[in-house]
């Protein structure tokens, strides 16, 4: 009785996946500057299987080894607990979110006082632009952000996007008037964290009929 509603939602998600979608290229620019701060993601909060940029990832629906289904119903993109030092740590995060929550994605950045790469549309009338550019730590003036000019050659799924040109981002939106009272990285602090909520039956049988319909729609 579900089946169909549940292969169109696979569909969707799956159209929707290769949206933004990254290619090695745009994979190789977040690197090195990644590599320019000293950096290394701990977590992808807008991913799917099999493009995600780190071993942690939200994902939209469920999906096996995905620590959280919808990035912008978790708690706090800024830290998290340390399973190996037990000790609340900064997160690096990686972000590519499909183009109609941006405001809603950076609003959470600013709030949870994140750090990381996000991937978003070049475009300096966009309300929230200025604060992100406050937040940069990329570039200097006048754009404090790398510009990708041909988005084909770094997005799957480019023409569906619809941008022109892409900025890549390496932002912090922590005070810089407020010392960080956060633990120092042990060096575990990527490793993966617990996924209780995933054991409660609903979610169990969510898997399942999404898993199920993967199967459908490949044959």
């Amino acid at each position: 009785m579900v089946a169909e509603g549940v292969d169109e939602l696979f569909r969707q998600d799956a159209a929707q996946a290769r949206v933004t979608e990254s290619n090695s290229r745009l994979r190789g620019v977040v690197a090195a500057e990644l590599a320019r701060l000293g950096w290394a993601v701990t977590i992808d909060l807008f991913a799917s299987l099999p493009n995600v940029f780190t071993h942690r990832f939200y994902a939209r629906t469920a999906e096996v080894g995905a620590e959280g289904i919808d990035a912008l119903s978790q708690p706090d993109w800024g830290s998290s607990v340390c399973p190996a030092c037990c000790r609340r740590c900064r997160e690096v995060v990686f972000a590519f979110p499909p183009r109609g929550i941006l405001d809603r994605v950076v609003r959470k950045l600013e709030a949870d006082r994140a750090r990381g790469i996000l991937i978003l549309p070049f475009a300096i009338t966009l309300p929230f632009w200025t604060k992100l550019m406050d937040a940069s730590l990329t570039g200097g003036a006048p754009n404090r952000c790398i510009v990708l000019r041909n988005p084909s050659q770094f997005v799957i799924g480019a023409a569906e996007y619809g941008a022109t040109r892409l900025a890549v981002v390496a932002f912090d939106f922590w005070p810089p008037h407020i010392p960080c009272s956060l633990g120092v990285l042990c060096g575990q602090e990527a490793a993966t964290r617990s996924i209780t909520s995933w054991s409660r039956p609903e979610d169990v049988a969510d898997r399942q009929r999404t898993a199920a319909a993967r199967i459908r729609s490949m044959a």
